[in-house]
C-alpha cells in the first residue's frame, strides 16, 4: 500500500473543508465572530465597552474601536 493510498481519505476530507471556506466564507466568519464576541463580552474590556454576548457584527463594530 502506497503513502498516497493511505493519505488520500485525509486529504480528500481536508480538500472539502478548504472548498467550504471558499464557498461559505461569510457564514464561517460570522460564526467565528459570534464565538469571539461571547468570550470577549466576559472580559473587563468587553464589559466596559457594553459588549453583549449576542452582539452581531454591526453592534460589535459600533462598540469596539479599531486599535492600531
Amino acid at each position: 500500500m502506497s503513502l498516497t493510498q493511505i493519505a488520500r481519505p485525509f486529504l480528500l476530507r481536508r480538500a472539502k473543508q478548504i472548498d467550504r471556506y471558499a464557498t461559505d466564507a461569510q457564514e464561517i466568519q460570522l460564526k467565528v465572530l459570534s464565538r469571539l464576541v461571547k468570550k470577549g463580552a466576559q472580559t473587563e474590556f468587553g464589559a466596559e465597552s457594553g459588549l453583549r454576548p449576542d452582539a452581531g457584527y454591526d453592534d460589535f463594530a459600533a462598540r469596539i474601536p479599531v486599535n492600531t
